[in-house]
Parts: structure tokens; sequence; C-alpha cells
């Protein structure tokens, strides 16, 4: 009777990897400025960078500018 190896074990052989290569962000931004221009590529890049730099800021952003003291209305 034939025993197959254990996952964790040394023998485990994992899969071969793909022989196909990932692909590169600079593919896939040579591929949007083909199929977008530009203008267009550059705007969603820096809507991503704002988005980022929301998701990572923007708590802290909104939270301090709540506490700063408010103008006293006379």
């Amino acid at each position: 009777m034939e025993t197959r190896p254990i996952a964790h074990s040394r023998v485990f052989d994992p899969p071969p990897l793909e022989t196909e290569a990932p692909i590169q962000m600079a593919e896939v931004l040579r591929d949007l400025i083909d199929y977008w221009g530009w203008g267009k590529t550059i705007f969603l890049l820096i809507l991503m960078l704002v988005w980022l730099l929301l998701l990572r800021f923007g708590n802290a952003a909104i939270d301090w500018w709540w506490r700063q003291p408010k103008a006293k209305k006379k």
C-alpha cells in the first residue's frame, strides 16, 4: 500500500511554480497608457494615491481637525 507524504513533513514536495512570468507593473502601465492615453492614466494614478493616503491618514487627520479649539463667536 502506497502512503502519501504529509504536507508539513520534510519529504513533501510542493507542486512546481507556474512557468509563466507574473504580470509586471510596467506592463500594466504601458497597456493602460496605450488604452487611455497619458492624461487619464496620470489622473487615475493620482486618484489612487489620494485614495491610499486617505486610507492611511484620513482617520487621524479628521480626528486632529475635530479636536482643534473652536473659535468663539461673539
